[in-house]
């Protein structure tokens, strides 16, 4: 650590000026404080892209419930009015995959 006194952070945007922050430590020649550090900055990134990788996740399957919901009611709609079509049967099985489909997330 000694030969880090006195040094300080270089990191730089091309619109502004140095960091110069006390520097922590050294990667490839060039000195970075904690906040910085290439590698520490690579991890931070890539966690990030994880949490919104899972964000977005949850927010499709809830979408897909949601849709799912919606269409299962108007699935018990028609069943109360019994306005069915001729093969109603046949119906209210293909129509009742999809929603099945849709809630677990599969379309």
């Amino acid at each position: 650590m000694s030969d880090l006194k006195g040094k300080t952070c270089q990191f730089a945007r091309p619109w502004g000026p140095r960091c110069g922050k006390p520097a922590k430590t050294e990667h490839e020649g060039k000195f970075y404080c904690g906040i910085h550090n290439p590698v520490k900055r690579a991890a931070r990134q890539a966690e990030g892209r994880v949490k919104l990788a899972l964000k977005r996740e949850d927010l499709r399957i809830r979408k897909a419930r949601k849709e799912a919901g919606e269409e299962a009611l108007e699935l018990l709609k028609l069943i109360k009015m019994q306005d069915f079509p001729a093969n109603s049967l046949s119906y209210l099985q293909s129509k009742a995959q999809i929603i099945l489909a849709k809630a677990e997330g599969k379309s």
